[in-house]
């Protein structure tokens, strides 16, 4: 069903997002997230009946700079 294909992809690039090494990567793939966020809280059809939050931007960008900064 949809729902678990969108749930499995929004993992794999939450996956993606931890390893992202630049910060237009991390726009990309908060991007698509949320893209998917979007299309399986509107489905009608949420079996698990679990909505998912959108991924922030600048907490990620934040996030990122920050590990930067440690594995400098």
């Amino acid at each position: 069903p949809d729902e678990v294909r969108y749930r499995k992809s929004i993992d794999h690039l939450k996956a993606s997002l931890a390893q992202a090494r630049d910060e237009i990567r991390v726009g990309q793939l908060v991007e698509q997230i949320n893209h998917l966020v979007r299309k399986l809280n509107t489905l009608g059809t949420n079996a698990i009946r679990l909505g998912m939050a959108p991924v922030s931007l600048e907490e990620e960008l934040a996030r990122f700079k920050s590990n930067q900064g440690v594995q400098a």
